[in-house]
């Protein structure tokens, strides 16, 4: 009987590049601030921090197949359409895997373009 645990990487249809970098992440009406810590045509995973104006914690949560939008300032990419494939973490901190909707060719040219500067 062959095992159906493979790892996150085996199951990657897109090379990821590292790529530290600022982000803004849109979630159930909330903005989620953190870092970018990997990116590919296909996602990315990011470490977020949620930092809400109001104070108010206690209601937010980040579950999978959550819609996400992600803005990546750096990159000059705004309103990136995704949805949650994994999160860890809880509380005031996670980390959240994203797999991008269907992505636009101008958008997967400048993440390409940032792999070919490498």
């Amino acid at each position: 009987m062959h095992s159906r645990d493979h790892s996150h990487h085996e199951r990657r249809q897109h090379p990821r590049t590292r790529m530290v970098t600022n982000v803004r992440i849109y979630l159930k009406g909330m903005v989620l601030h953190g870092t970018l810590v990997d990116i590919s045509i296909g996602g990315l995973l990011a470490e977020a921090e949620i930092r809400v104006l109001n104070d108010d914690y206690s209601d937010v949560t980040v579950s999978e197949n959550d819609d996400i939008t992600v803005d990546i300032p750096r990159l000059r990419l705004s309103r990136l359409g995704g949805n949650v494939v994994r999160v860890t973490g809880a509380g005031y901190g996670y980390t959240i895997a994203v797999k991008f909707e269907e992505i636009r060719p101008e958008i997967a040219t400048r993440i390409i373009e940032k792999f070919a500067r490498k």
